[in-house]
């Protein structure tokens, strides 16, 4: 992996002799441009793999600092995030730890498209919780609400909701106070999240309604693709095919000019979902078909496996051997990222019978996949 490593009993000597042989100003200096380094490198990370979402802005690196990668594709960006997130988890605790109160909220923030693609919850949680500390002790509103937005969505993913709007609620006031609109577009789209997982699509619609109406107001049209989507995926939810149709054509339109394939995966599911409702069985499964290769373009395990259960779904009542096999590829990826929904798919696995093997297909196995 191009890297060094020492015994233990040589790293504490190397410990030993820093405490002994180096200033304490220069210590401070080097731990600042080591975090300046991982913050503007994860920031670059960040464009790559989503450059149509905000980061926050940060300030200039210290002097002597390296200069950041700057030649990541989307597959390096995301090799480097999995090679280098122990030494980023570690990089915000010691930020936390030893005062650097802006790179101790402003990491995570960074890394969020990555944590959002791969469901790292544990770390996401506990680096968020100690930036959120690092930002109340900075009295920066505006970092607070950052990070209570970001936590929120893992804690709703691990079905804590109560947890989840009480940290959407703090978001938003805070949010409201300090007049974030961009910010508050962002909290009701979570609301809106919050609302739809806890099956209130009335109030789904109208937290994202609010969203789309801000994110016109800001010209982010990213973000009200977003809002857009989940408008008509409570439609869809409320049996209000005709009206999902038409907003997430919309939603598509906008995202596939700015190449969001992520969004764009989750579009395509919610679509392939309303055809399948609306009796149009074939337009479902092409729709399927469009969306895994998104996800599965991206890396996006947890996307893969949300469109894997509602393909299954679609196909319960015309090739349930086939609905079988999908929701077993969901479970297995499900059980890899310690997802909660692994327990709903199991549910319709114990519905369905599990199909039969033939002489044939246990002679010649098929290589498709769902």
């Amino acid at each position: 992996h191009d890297r060094y490593t020492r015994h233990d009993l040589l790293n504490a000597y190397s410990v030993e002799r820093l405490l002994q042989d180096e200033p304490g100003p220069d210590r401070e200096s080097a731990t600042r441009r080591m975090l300046d380094w991982y913050l503007h490198a994860a920031a670059r990370v960040s464009d790559v793999l989503a450059p149509q979402y905000r980061n926050p802005t940060l300030a200039p690196p210290s002097p002597g600092t390296p200069d950041a990668p700057d030649d990541f594709t989307y597959t390096t960006a995301l090799a480097w995030c999995e090679f280098e997130f122990g030494n980023l988890v570690a990089a915000v605790r010691l930020a936390h730890e030893r005062g650097y109160h802006v790179h101790a909220w402003q990491l995570p923030v960074v890394l969020w498209d990555f944590l959002y693609l791969r469901k790292h919850w544990t770390d996401w949680i506990s680096i968020h919780e100690a930036g959120l500390a690092s930002a109340r002790a900075a009295g920066d509103s505006f970092g607070e609400a950052w990070v209570l937005n970001n936590l929120a969505h893992a804690h709703r993913e691990r079905r804590r909701f109560d947890l989840a709007e009480k940290q959407l609620h703090a978001a938003m006031e805070l949010r409201d106070a300090i007049g974030d609109t961009t910010g508050r577009a962002w909290t009701f789209t979570g609301i809106g999240y919050l609302e739809g997982d806890r099956e209130d699509h009335e109030a789904a619609a109208k937290a994202f309604t609010a969203a789309r109406e801000l994110f016109r107001q800001v010209d982010n049209q990213p973000g009200e693709a977003i809002a857009i989507n989940g408008v008509g995926e409570a439609c869809r939810r409320l049996g209000r095919f005709g009206e999902a149709m038409k907003h997430f054509e919309d939603a598509l339109r906008i995202m596939r000019k700015d190449g969001d394939r992520y969004t764009e995966g989750y579009i395509l599911t919610s679509l392939a979902a309303t055809f399948e409702a609306m009796g149009r069985h074939e337009d479902a499964q092409a729709q399927f078909d469009l969306a895994l290769l998104a996800r599965r373009e991206l890396g996006d395990r947890w996307g893969e496996a949300d469109t894997l259960i509602m393909r299954g779904d679609a196909l319960v009542e015309h090739d349930p051997d086939q609905a079988h096999e999908c929701w077993l590829a969901a479970l297995t990826i499900l059980g890899e990222l310690d997802d909660p929904r692994v327990d709903d798919v199991r549910e319709r696995l114990r519905a369905v019978p599990a199909p039969r093997p033939s002489p044939t297909s246990e002679a010649t196995p098929s290589a498709s996949t769902p």
